[in-house]
């Protein structure tokens, strides 16, 4: 379920009769509404939303899709958003750094990945 379809329920409750088991689904539904919105302060597999949202997203997309909830292709465009997201980060690192010292460590990190998942897709 996600936040459209609590808002569209309470919606569709809050414009019918109200009865003593509707204010306790409301009052249910209004609590999961806030937690929806609220900004995501933990960490997902050590990477906080701060840093970078569209992981979080991601992985949320990739669970239900393992759940045959979503389809890959859902998958594979909030990966594309992630992808896309982590090289601007990368980019914005390496451009704050004013030292070549600096650079060059953010450059063998990129290598040591690259060598690393080299590896690992052979």
């Amino acid at each position: 379920m996600d936040l459209q379809e609590i808002e569209d329920l309470i919606a569709r409750m809050e414009s019918g009769q109200i009865t003593d088991f509707t204010y306790v689904e409301l009052a249910s539904l209004y609590i999961i509404r806030e937690h929806f919105r609220k900004p995501v302060e933990t960490m997902v597999d050590g990477v906080s939303e701060e840093i970078l949202p569209c992981y979080c997203t991601y992985i949320d997309k990739r669970r239900r899709q393992q759940r045959k909830e979503l389809s890959e292709d859902a998958c594979i465009s909030d990966l594309d958003e992630l992808c896309h997201e982590i090289q601007d980060f990368i980019e914005a690192l390496y451009l704050q750094c004013l030292l070549g010292k600096e650079r060059r460590r953010v450059l063998k990190m990129l290598d040591d990945l690259k060598a690393k998942f080299s590896k690992v897709s052979k």
